[in-house]
């Protein structure tokens, strides 16, 4: 299969959406329903009151949300992943070999706590699990 057939086969609507629903993960997972807290204390800081600089931040984090997801739809693309088992196991794949994989090294010689690692890890797994599960049911 020749690059261009992959973007061919991209559902853009189902790329967008997909990072829509990893930034809306990241929402709730660094929240204090399910890990702020804990990732707060872990990174030892304290919550900005003036949250200067958040729209930069989130617009930032979206965009990469966005770029992780479309090159996800070129592996559902390149393999044919079409069912949520697909999904699954491609994001699964994706999310370790590449996202925890490398923050794993990056977190070990910036010496960070293990319990951040874990935190931060366990955000991309469930993000680019439910968007490879998007990206590969939605046709």
């Amino acid at each position: 299969m020749q690059t261009q057939d992959f973007y061919a086969h991209i559902n853009y609507l189902a790329v967008l959406v997909s990072a829509i629903a990893y930034f809306a993960i990241g929402a709730l997972w660094y929240s204090p329903v399910l890990f702020g807290k804990m990732w707060m204390e872990a990174k030892n800081v304290q919550p900005d009151p003036n949250r200067s600089g958040m729209a930069k931040l989130f617009i930032t984090t979206f965009i990469l949300n966005l770029l992780c997801v479309f090159i996800a739809a070129t592996f559902v693309s390149a393999l044919g992943a079409n069912s949520v088992a697909d999904g699954i196991n491609l994001g699964v794949r994706i999310a370790l070999g590449f996202a925890v994989s490398t923050m794993g090294i990056n977190y070990m010689y910036d010496n960070k706590p293990a319990k951040l690692f874990w935190i931060d890890s366990g955000y991309h797994i469930v993000g680019i699990v439910v968007a490879a599960i998007i990206l590969s049911v939605w046709k």
